[in-house]
């Protein structure tokens, strides 16, 4: 895996940073955070894949970092997730 910098927050996840699957497969970019940052709850992100975007749970990212994040699914169980209404 290449290096995605420090451990972050959700609450700093920004649109286009890399994700990463567990068998360390990038899979997309960040398009946008699913949160209520003002009762602190993650419930995960949307990934733009190239075969479209992808519903990522917050149980399913192992970690965020400053220029990424690391998912606990391989590239199979990505492709596999459902696209977001």
């Amino acid at each position: 895996m290449s290096d995605l910098g420090a451990p972050s927050s959700y609450l700093l996840l920004k649109p286009g940073v890399a994700v990463v699957a567990s068998d360390d497969v990038h899979v997309g970019t960040v398009s946008r955070v699913l949160a209520d940052p003002e009762i602190d709850i993650f419930d995960g992100i949307v990934v733009t894949t190239v075969d479209g975007e992808r519903l990522v749970a917050g149980a399913q990212v192992h970690e965020i970092y400053d220029r990424g994040v690391e998912l606990n699914i391989d590239a199979a169980a990505v492709a596999a997730l459902s696209r977001p209404r």
